[in-house]
């Protein structure tokens, strides 16, 4: 006997039928993938240890494409659109898109579902949103990011007789990469710093 309906199990990523034996025991059953929607003719056979064996036969199933939607919009910052953000959206499958010159973006032929919608550039804190897609919508979702906090770093470099080293190649590694020298009198500094670093 069939234990649940065809069609709605094959709206699915990778359909299935669940299939009840005549000693009760269920069987999970994982369909073909079927590039075309129309009416197909399904064979289910069972071969059991004993000579004998049992055919199942469904009839007058259909196939549907997966449901799909789309997410759009515009990502801005305070001083307009912005460009090349990474867009992502987490969920039973991971979609990935950037913005163009405008701050535009749209991820199209996305199954329906609960996802997390994400939008991350150099410099600015990540941004993200629980969303919903649902069939044939195009969900517009706009987005503001916030700049980084930034910090000025500065020092003086000192040999080990307590005398400025002029000179010195002073790196800042981490979600950046700065780069500068030391002055004649050993000193150094970065005006705009964002986020954790490494002083070298």
């Amino acid at each position: 006997m069939l234990h649940k309906k065809a069609v709605s199990l094959l709206r699915f990523p990778h359909p299935s039928l669940l299939v009840k034996n005549y000693y009760g025991e269920s069987v999970t059953i994982i369909l073909p993938e079927q590039e075309e929607d129309g009416n197909y003719y399904l064979g289910i056979q069972h071969y059991a240890e004993v000579s004998n064996c049992m055919m199942l036969r469904v009839n007058n199933l259909q196939l549907k494409e997966q449901d799909k939607g789309s997410v759009n919009g515009t990502i801005t910052t305070a001083t307009g659109p912005i460009a090349n953000v990474t867009v992502t959206l987490n969920g039973n499958r991971t979609y990935t898109g950037k913005t163009d010159a405008d701050g535009k973006y749209d991820i199209k032929e996305v199954i329906q579902g609960e996802y997390v919608l994400k939008a991350s550039v150099l410099g600015y804190e990540e941004w993200e949103e629980n969303i919903t897609v649902t069939p044939e919508v195009a969900l517009n979702k706009d987005i503001t990011l916030e700049t980084l906090p930034q910090y000025k770093v500065q020092g003086v470099v000192n040999d080990s007789k307590g005398n400025p080293v002029s000179g010195a190649t002073i790196i800042l590694s981490g979600y950046n990469y700065y780069r500068t020298s030391t002055d004649g009198d050993g000193a150094f500094k970065f005006d705009q710093v964002d986020f954790k670093y490494w002083l070298r």
